[in-house]
């Protein structure tokens, strides 16, 4: 009953390095019931063999010589092991062309027909994988089931794209079904671990959105139709982070725990159960298990006997590191005693984690009503009316988005259609994010420039709700001047609202290039944006494909006066300011009026496709009003520049009025 150990034994016995042991035991068709009855199998790395295999057939009394199953190749890494019958399937990582450009790291499978005496040439169950890790395996019937990681490489600046894959075996492992993405090629998912208990397989993994906040799925396959996830549900679903995943089957029922990371980065154990009646899935009330201390590593195993399950975690303080366990009724009652921390009991406590919501920075509507000691508080004067936009939109397509697919298919055709990891092309708004410094900075220096303006920041969804317009009608303008930061992306919504604003007789100042560029939805119900059209790339919400680069060539030059210039190798005659080349745009509206000429030279391969090739600050007539657009990209080196400087205040004062 674990009162008392036998002595352990050296199974590696040599002097060599071994790591990562896994066991797998069974019983044999015997009717004897003693432990000579029961098969222990373990697997383990060896720094010189590879996987090594020892078996007993004696309940682990005695042990058979070891085995290597990776013909003694030593880059064979992170075993495991099931058995079924007479039937030993192994698992690992090998490594193939160590340093070179051509490395692969494939997920290898052996299998044995014999108790695991003798095994088969080992196979790999990847192709030409540049990296799969957290392989795991499990077995039912003639059932094998294998998932991992994959990790697809895109470029050096953005992380590796991680997803589940699966494939199933329905012939005790002499073939396999093709390879499926459990999360459909989300590309943020990880740490996967798998079970099976009768005819069903479970699944629980984590997904990091956007590599940033992850939650807790939970899959459950049936084994007679092992094509898909047959049931599938995000069980944390918050904005909180969720990670450590472990769970546990008996009958019907699955039992889930993971750690939860809130706001400030307190941790609590969070336990989940769902039952399983006639392929009706319910998810229990989440329960939190809190001590006072950050918690975190939670394992559940479920009694067979007692009707007990057990959670086990490490609870940890600025003082003391200690192990606790919950022990539970099962199936689950809500008043159970828990823990041991250094044999003392514990009364178990439930903490609920407070709701966060988070508004659009500075909702419009409560501009009068913020608190003056907020550093972006606004000066509630009567006289003129700034609002600098900050780029809301643009930062979410940018925040491990839109660029990964766009560098990931860069080579695609334009008659190519791309439906695989086509959800990076729809983004989470990161609620929590504030301005950024340039917006910041200008904000505060013309609230001093102007202390009688009333100067405010407000967000891309408040150009897209309309939010510029007085009494909810698009004929007159809040404010008088607006600023926008690098509105690259913008949904149709908002690029009308800005014209309708300029066409009332307001001020636009640009002081960013490379605006209006893309088309984007926006999903208020979830807060997310998604890719319609620009940037070379336009998506109907499944399919992406290669398209036109401006979004709104021809309307932006009639209203702005300028695009989005894209000729390499420019070279500026005039620069007072310092600047460094980086996103401009050239004049393509002839009505403009020049305020200062950079004076740009262009190679003579595009003097004819360009003949009057023009970057400037100017102003543009709009209906009523007027767009100031700078032509250059306001980087932080121009923004320090003391002559830019005074060259923006005399744009604000001669336009303020």
């Amino acid at each position: 009953m674990g009162k008392t150990f036998e002595k352990a034994i050296n199974l590696g016995n040599n002097t060599g390095l071994s790591g990562t042991p896994q066991l797998s035991v069974s019983k044999d068709d015997s009717s004897d019931i003693d432990s000579n009855s029961i098969n222990v199998h373990v697997i383990w790395h060896d720094s010189s063999e590879g996987i090594v295999l020892r078996k007993s057939d004696d309940g682990g009394n005695t042990f058979e010589k070891a085995i290597s199953l990776s013909e003694n190749y030593p880059l064979s890494f992170f075993p495991k092991i099931t058995t079924q019958g007479d039937n030993v399937y192994a698992i690992w990582i090998t490594i193939n062309n160590k340093g070179m450009e051509n490395e692969t790291r494939e997920v290898t499978f052996a299998r044995s027909i014999d108790r695991g005496t003798t095994f088969g040439k080992a196979i790999n169950l990847t192709n030409f994988a540049k990296i799969s890790f957290n392989a795991q395996i499990a077995s039912s019937g003639n059932n094998v089931f294998v998932l991992w990681t994959n990790g697809t490489f895109v470029e050096d600046q953005f992380p590796i794209l991680t997803d589940t894959l699966f494939k199933y075996s329905d012939n005790s492992g002499q073939t396999f079904h093709d390879t499926i993405s459990l999360n459909n090629y989300t590309g943020w998912s990880v740490n996967p671990s798998i079970k099976t208990i009768d005819d069903k397989l479970y699944i629980v993994w984590e997904e990091i959105n956007q590599n940033r906040y992850s939650d807790i799925y939970f899959c459950v396959i049936n084994i007679k139709d092992t094509k898909t996830c047959n049931f599938k549900t995000n069980l944390s679903n918050d904005s909180n982070n969720s990670f450590d995943p472990s769970f546990d089957i008996l009958n019907n029922t699955a039992l889930v725990a993971w750690t939860n990371e809130n706001s400030n980065f307190s941790s609590s154990i969070v336990f989940k159960e769902i039952d399983n009646q006639i392929n009706d899935y319910m998810e229990s009330k989440t329960t939190f298990f809190s001590i006072d201390t950050n918690a975190s590593n939670p394992q559940v195993a479920i009694s067979d006997v007692d009707d007990k399950a057990f959670i086990l975690w490490n609870g940890y303080s600025d003082f003391d590191d200690e192990i606790y366990l919950a022990s539970i009724d099962y199936p689950y009652t809500d008043n159970g005693k828990y823990g041991i921390k250094n044999n003392e009991m514990e009364t178990n406590k439930t903490n609920t984690p407070p709701n966060y919501t988070f508004d659009n920075y500075f909702p419009m509507e409560n501009i009068k009503n913020r608190s003056s000691d907020n550093y972006l508080s606004s000066n509630n004067f009567d006289n003129i009316s700034i609002a600098l936009v900050d780029p809301t939109f643009t930062n979410t397509a940018y925040d491990n988005s839109f660029y990964i697919l766009y560098h990931l298919y860069i080579n695609n055709s334009f008659d190519q259609n791309t439906t695989k990891y086509s959800n990076l092309l729809t983004s989470k708004i990161d609620t929590e994010s504030m301005p950024g410094f340039r917006t910041l900075y200008l904000h505060d220096h013309i609230a001093k420039l102007m202390p009688n303006a009333n100067v405010t920041i407000i967000s891309d969804i408040d150009l897209h709700k309309g939010h510029i317009f007085d009494d909810n009608t698009i004929a007159n303008n809040k404010y008088d001047i607006i600023i926008l930061e690098h509105q690259e992306y913008v949904t149709q919504e908002e690029y009308d609202h800005l014209r309708q604003f300029v066409a009332n007789g307001g001020i636009l100042i640009l002081p960013y290039s490379n605006m209006f560029y893309a088309e984007i939805k926006y999903n208020d119900k979830d807060n997310t944006i998604t890719l319609v059209k620009g940037h070379n790339w336009e998506f109907d919400g499944k399919t992406a494909r290669k398209s036109i680069s401006e979004r709104w060539l021809n309307e932006t030059s009639e209203w702005v006066g300028s695009n989005y210039a894209q000729v390499p190798g420019i070279i500026f005659g005039n620069n007072p300011f310092g600047y460094l080349k980086h996103e401009e745009q050239f004049i393509t509206n002839p009505n403009v009026t020049i305020l200062l000429d950079y004076n740009v030279t262009i190679p003579t391969m595009y003097q004819d496709k360009f003949p009057d090739y023009r970057i400037a600050t100017y102003e543009h007539n709009y209906k009523k009003g007027k767009v100031i657009d700078f032509g250059i990209y306001l980087s932080e080196d121009v923004l320090g520049n003391e002559r830019f400087i005074r060259f923006f205040d005399s744009i604000l004062f001669k336009y303020m009025h």
